[in-house]
């Protein structure tokens, strides 16, 4: 069985789950800034690392540590956490966790966090992988983080945003003395008043600017994203849309799964959101209507665009991206001080991303 098609059966058996009893304020200041065209993308360069026999890494397992040039990801065959040194080529293995990693954090070789959403906690891992602490998170927040390197950590809370079996509440707080969990981030309200399927078009996708506090946070069907600020505990909504935005149409409750990804695939959808520290800015992508009829399930990604969103929220440009790229950049996508990288859609034997680097148009 594929992964996709365990995520996806994973993720029907739970949507018995129980819903989140905690309240979450969803009166929503809506920020609408100008749209500047005046940045894009341009490819140069990019990495690549061939895989061995014993090496495939899991798509929702990767953490990026932009100061050492460390990708870090989990190994569905060795069911170890490994790291490629992005420009040596050099790998590495770290520990062996007690549970899968939906998301993780490394912070250093001894401060490793999990994010074991099977088992609804937050493990905190030693270099030999012995379990320092675990903190619980929300029993409803279901299996698909919202984006990787998490949960993110700040000096007096943990943060995660992940899907939610009700489509109630994304993203939330913990305290890691008491345990305490606080809701922050609610749905946007079409997704309680419409249905979109059981997966692809409610999972959602965030980023952490570490030195502002701040957790951005978007969703499939909805034009906005939201901007929750650590400090001030205050919630924030800016409208960014694609100029590919389409109103999305609903499916039946019973739609078939094959149907389900049919439909995903014939809409524009937005999907991962990162944070670039070295030039300020943030990258929204977009899945773009690409219609693959007959095609069950695929490695092949929707053709992309990505918006660049400045420090203010407001939109600075909007690049087509040509290549064909890996449905697992949902997750592996990340922030290098060379530029925005994609993994390509390539052969099983290697790992390959496409470096984007801001221009000025």
């Amino acid at each position: 069985m594929s992964i996709y098609s365990r995520v996806f059966s994973f993720f029907l058996m739970l949507l018995t789950s129980v819903s989140c009893n905690s309240a979450v304020n969803t009166e929503i200041e809506t920020v609408r800034g100008a749209r500047k065209d005046s940045l894009a993308l341009v490819r140069q360069g990019g990495f690549c690392w061939e895989l061995d026999e014993r090496t495939i890494p899991d798509i929702q397992s990767v953490s990026y540590d932009a100061e050492s040039g460390t990708l870090y990801f989990f190994n569905a065959i060795t069911r170890k956490i490994e790291m490629f040194d992005i420009r040596s080529g050099r790998k590495e293995t770290l520990v062996k966790p007690p549970a899968m990693p939906w998301s993780m954090n490394v912070l250093s070789r001894d401060s490793i966090y999990v994010l074991d959403l099977d088992n609804t906690r937050i493990l905190l891992l030693d270099d030999g992988g012995t379990v320092k602490d675990t903190v619980p998170v929300n029993r409803s927040s279901t299996l698909l983080p919202g984006s990787s390197g998490q949960p993110y950590v700040t000096r007096d809370a943990l943060y995660y945003v992940a899907a939610h079996s009700k489509r109630e509440v994304s993203a939330y707080s913990v305290e890691p003395v008491s345990g305490e969990v606080q809701p922050l981030i609610p749905y946007p309200d079409t997704y309680r008043r419409n249905f979109y399927g059981y997966l692809l078009m409610n999972t959602p996708y965030s980023t952490f600017n570490q030195a502002r506090g701040l957790i951005v946070t978007g969703y499939p069907v909805d034009g906005h994203i939201y901007v929750y600020d650590v400090g001030g505990k205050t919630l924030r909504r800016y409208a960014l849309e694609s100029r590919y935005h389409s109103r999305i149409e609903t499916v039946p409750r019973n739609v078939l799964p094959e149907k389900e990804i049919e439909y995903f695939r014939e809409n524009t959808t937005y999907a991962n959101i990162l944070y670039d520290r070295y030039r300020d800015v943030y990258y929204r992508i977009v899945e773009k209507s690409t219609p693959m009829p007959g095609v069950n399930l695929s490695n092949r990604a929707k053709k992309l665009s990505v918006i660049i969103v400045g420090p203010d929220f407001g939109i600075l440009g909007e690049t087509d991206i040509s290549e064909d790229m890996d449905a697992s950049f949902r997750y592996t996508a990340f922030v290098s001080e060379e530029g925005l990288n994609l993994q390509l859609l390539t052969s099983e034997d290697e790992l390959s991303f496409a470096t984007y680097i801001v221009k000025p148009l």
